[in-house]
């Protein structure tokens, strides 16, 4: 009987697992961070594919609107990646304007392009209020690989070829 109960909790139970993260200059209390299927950094990713991504936080401010800047860093070179829906749009979770001493959680589907390099790199999602100051404030290391090698069964990423020859 109690085999059967704890089988229907963990069932029920929509778990997610918040990854450890940098908080790359939050005004904003930056609780937690999610990026589905990672439980620990680098975070693995593959172009072209969508991840959902759940970002917690507590306002210290009142905001009257939020919008997001989603991108990747890799090589140096900083890449914007298309997440939808927007923070205070339907589905995202998040109602404005953003009311001080309250917990909020954004949540959006990220799209991992195939203008990607198949390296380790960086994700940053950066929450900013109408006058573009930083509300919350996410950066974690992922490891991208390409969708043919990843396809094929073989998690490579560029860095591991060049590193073989």
């Amino acid at each position: 009987m109690l085999r059967a109960t704890l089988l229907v909790i963990t069932a029920w139970c929509a778990c997610t697992v918040a990854v450890d993260f940098e908080d790359c200059g939050s005004l904003y209390n930056a609780i937690s961070f999610d990026l589905d299927g990672c439980a620990s950094q680098p975070c693995s990713v593959t172009m072209g594919t969508k991840r959902k991504v759940t970002a917690v936080f507590e306002a210290d401010f009142q905001s009257e609107t939020v919008h997001k800047e989603a991108f990747a860093k890799v090589n140096g070179i900083i890449v914007d990646l298309d997440m939808t829906p927007e923070p205070c749009a339907d589905g995202s979770g998040t109602t404005c304007p953003v009311v001080s001493g309250v917990t909020h959680q954004y949540s959006a589907y990220v799209t991992f392009g195939t203008n990607l390099v198949p390296v380790r790199g960086y994700f940053t999602l950066m929450l900013l209020n109408e006058a573009d100051t930083p509300l919350a404030c996410y950066t974690i290391d992922v490891n991208i690989y390409s969708s043919v090698l990843h396809n094929a069964g073989k998690n490579v990423t560029l860095a591991d070829i060049i590193y073989r020859h």
